[in-house]
């Protein structure tokens, strides 16, 4: 795989190609090859055992074809003819077997591109996208990864006996004809053809070692082939790191910080015999002489509704305290350090730092040269360890201090980011290794440092040698990759690299910046939410209750007020604090109750996401499709949080019918299959999925009272999805679910398909019934997945089904009532 990036030292991976000269590719046409060589469409998707071929016969197949036949066809649709040789190491000897080398790769791209000077190049576009869609359709049937979380039947993928490598190799030749087709016809081919869901078990396999297993889920999910070699070839976290991580899964990290036995940690390249665990004061800088320590300074300038910052002279082996004022002329420029606590810079019972530590960060910030600064020999700092007080009997600064976070960050004349991961190399690395160690930096996950980041002017990360300005890394991307692209080297994991590690900000100050254009256009809070959602993909946090005192902080302009969240303290606090967040945002897209993340337990807001941070490629602000040029009201696409009778909820349309049961239920588990609507008999459109797992859900609807919305439908439903929540029993009431058209089965990402919604209203009684409304998601245009909509949401015929063997006999179809297109649930 020579055409793609390496960090420095690092060797390819070797692939071999043990394939005589007369089986090489024939030159006759990419799509026709198959079935030259006798393969059927039965015989490609594997499902009859590959023809009954052997596993050699089939993986050379598919090597021969999905690899060299793609680039020598990719060069000949430009009209320029390569061999199979040409991607060859040199024979060694009389041996059969040789080794795939794509060193020449990058200098044919730069030939083709120069001699490329056909104007009309749809043909040739064409060509080329129906190409590369064919092959990575085939990449995607067969390496397609099944989380391990997954339970659904038909969710495996069939197996293909070629070797991970192979497999990664033609990834990779995919993904790079892919780059190379955009650049040289000027974007036409990307506009057709999608990188897919293919990955590499081997590269996964490999991150898996070096990487907390959710951070690899990510990686896997936002970069591409590319983008994943690099970084299963790039150093991995210290053991210390891994073993900390160690319970962490695909869907979350766990790791969890030990704060009890905390240890606030020197720094040995400035450690000196003598160095004090706690800092000296030496004074205030200013008119003020009441104070007698550095912690009454600290409160007193609190009191003044100003900012204390830290001003540490070596020479004296002591620090000055200075206040920045919000109001008023006395401000002083301050660099603002943001980082990590369990990097050990941070100290749970003082206000203090080691001597050696005050001492380096003191040098680290005197040499940002952030813009504006005036020739200033030295500049303090603010730090959160030094200048929130901790103690339990100055809890009200420390509320004050939080409360005042946004201005703090925001008044900094910079922001220097402290990662050691970061400090491992030196600010003159490749561009690619600076990129990615802030791919993998841990600062990039920390909740508190993503408001930190975003609130600030300007961001420093710092090195080994000096602090770098973000601004500058875009640069240096830029400059690099046109460099890589006059070489003929296509790589998209530079461009992943800098959305993940610093677009986030641009994209969420953009969703909540406040614009007024004279017709009073303003950003509300919920065109914010879902740049926000977005952005904390990859945060966390120790402590559930402050995320939203980070989130309203960062919204604080579109009128959340951090002082209304701290007020929530007691029982529950996250939860009620995340009530009050919704509550604030009070828009949202209809959708929002099909997510499938952990729901909030308190009446009127079990639709609602407990937390919208670790969360990975789940949307919850996708809104609806629309024809080109067509105005849409995106006002109309949102639903209003509100009240009726006193009770919360979030009302949403969906088309759908009710089908009614007699029986006793006996507390089994059941699940809805589906006939057409002229055959009367049951289909398979649920796979026999049910989860594994007994049935128990998160909460049981807290209302008994069947009250009304609309004169349709119960006004207590407990959204839920069974891929990722315990299965459905006759003691749950009022459960809301989304059933994927792709594949017949239920569909982890509700981003990936339109597809029915079934409600259950069960009861638990002796001699009863219970009802199952199914209910459709709207779908717009005259797309075939929108006429199968329209059929299905309107069956008739439909049986419960026991979760092993057949239907009890005391539970039947009686009767049947379809509901308009435009029923109305109030899901709370």
């Amino acid at each position: 795989m020579e055409h793609l990036i390496l960090p420095p030292g690092q060797k390819h991976l070797q692939i071999s190609y043990n394939v005589r000269e007369k089986g090489y590719y024939d030159h006759k046409g990419f799509k026709e090859y198959p079935a030259r060589q006798g393969y059927s469409p039965e015989d490609l998707s594997g499902e009859n055992g590959f023809g009954g071929r052997n596993n050699e016969d089939v993986k050379q197949f598919f090597q021969t074809w999905l690899f060299f036949g793609l680039v020598i066809e990719f060069f000949a649709a430009f009209g320029m003819d390569v061999t199979t040789e040409q991607f060859l190491a040199p024979r060694i000897g009389s041996e059969q077997n040789r080794t795939v080398d794509t060193s020449s790769l990058p200098g044919l791209l730069v030939k083709l591109k120069q001699s490329w000077t056909k104007p009309k190049h749809q043909p040739t576009a064409t060509t080329v996208s129906q190409m590369l869609t064919l092959a990575q359709d085939t990449l995607d049937r067969f390496c397609t990864y099944v989380p391990k979380s997954s339970t659904a039947i038909g969710t495996s993928r069939p197996s293909w006996p070629v070797s991970d490598r192979v497999s990664m190799s033609i990834m990779a030749i995919c993904s790079t004809l892919r780059g190379a087709a955009a650049d040289i016809l000027d974007m036409v081919v990307t506009l057709q053809v999608d990188k897919g869901t293919a990955t590499s078990s081997l590269l996964r396999s490999r991150l898996e070692q070096k990487w907390c297993k959710y951070d690899v889920a990510v990686a896997m999910d936002n970069f591409e082939v590319d983008g994943h070699y690099y970084l299963a070839a790039a150093p991995g976290q210290s053991p210390e790191y891994l073993a900390a991580h160690r319970n962490c899964t695909e869907d979350g990290c766990l790791f969890v910080m030990d704060e009890k036995g905390y240890l606030t940690r020197h720094a040995p390249e400035f450690h000196k015999p003598g160095c004090a665990e706690h800092i000296a004061w030496g004074g205030q800088l200013g008119p003020e002489r009441t104070m007698h320590d550095w912690v009454e300074a600290v409160c007193q300038i609190i009191d003044r509704d100003a900012t204390p910052y830290s001003l540490w002279v070596a020479q004296y082996r002591k620090t000055w305290s200075v206040e920045y004022h919000m109001t008023g002329k006395r401000k002083p420029p301050y660099v603002a350090i943001s980082h990590i606590w369990s990097d050990g810079l941070g100290n749970p019972v003082e206000n203090s730092l080691p001597e050696c530590q005050m001492e380096r960060i003191q040098s680290m910030v005197d040499k940002i040269d952030y813009p504006g600064r005036n020739g200033e020999k030295t500049v303090g700092f603010w730090m959160d360890t030094l200048c929130v007080p901790v103690q339990d009997q100055l809890k009200a600064y420390r509320k004050k201090s939080i409360a005042n976070m946004r201005y703090i960050y925001q008044n900094a004349a910079a922001v220097l980011v402290l990662d050691p991961w970061l400090q491992q190399i030196p600010s003159t690395a490749t561009t690619p290794e600076i990129l990615a160690r802030l791919c993998q930096s841990a600062w990039l996950r920390r909740l508190w440092t993503h408001q930190e980041g975003f609130l600030a002017k300007t961001v420093y990360h710092q090195f080994q040698d000096k602090g770098v300005d973000m601004k500058d890394v875009e640069k240096r991307r830029e400059q690099y990759e046109q460099e890589i692209k006059a070489k003929g080297i296509y790589s998209k994991f530079l461009f992943d690299a800098q959305i993940q590690a610093i677009e986030p900000y641009s994209m969420l100050k953009m969703g909540i910046e406040y614009k007024d254009d004279g017709d009073g256009i303003q950003t509300l809070p919920e065109d914010a939410f879902e740049p926000l959602v977005l952005s904390l993909e990859l945060r966390r946090t120790t402590r559930a209750g402050d995320e939203t005192l980070c989130l309203s902080s960062i919204l604080s302009p579109m009128g959340l007020d951090v002082n209304t969240y701290l007020d929530i303290d007691g029982e529950n606090v996250a939860e009620r604090r995340m009530v009050q967040f919704y509550k604030d945002i009070q828009r949202f897209d209809p959708r929002i109750v099909f997510n499938t993340y952990p729901r909030l337990s308190i009446d009127g807001f079990k639709w609602a996401p407990l937390s919208l941070i670790g969360h990975r490629s789940e949307e919850l602000m996708r809104r609806g499709e629309h024809n080109e040029g067509e105005e849409v009201d995106v006002a109309e696409e949102f639903t209003q949080l509100k009240q009726i009778d006193g009770k919360w909820g979030l009302p949403v349309k969906y088309p759908g019918f009710m089908i009614r049961f007699t029986g006793s239920t006996g507390g089994r588990t059941f699940a809805i299959s589906h006939g057409s609507s002229s055959d009367g008999t049951v289909g398979n459109l649920l796979n026999g999925y049910l989860p594994p797992t007994p049935a128990k859900l998160l909460e049981k609807a807290a209302s008994k009272t069947v009250s009304r919305f609309g004169g349709v439908l119960p006004s207590k439903v407990l959204p839920y999805l069974p891929g990722r929540n315990p299965a459905t029993t006759a003691t749950s009431e009022h459960i809301l679910v989304r059933l994927s058209q792709v594949d017949s089965q239920w569909h982890p990402d509700p981003r990936e398909s339109y597809g029915l919604i079934m409600a259950c209203s069960l009861k638990q009684r002796a001699v009863g019934s219970h009802a199952i409304a199914v209910v459709g998601s709207v779908v717009k245009g005259a797309s075939a997945a929108g006429k199968q909509y329209l059929r299905l949401s309107h069956i008739c015929h439909a049986t419960v089904q026991k979760r092993r063997g057949s239907p009890p006999s005391d539970v039947e179809c009686v009767a049947s009532d379809e509901l308009s297109d435009e029923t109305e649930w109030f899901v709370g």
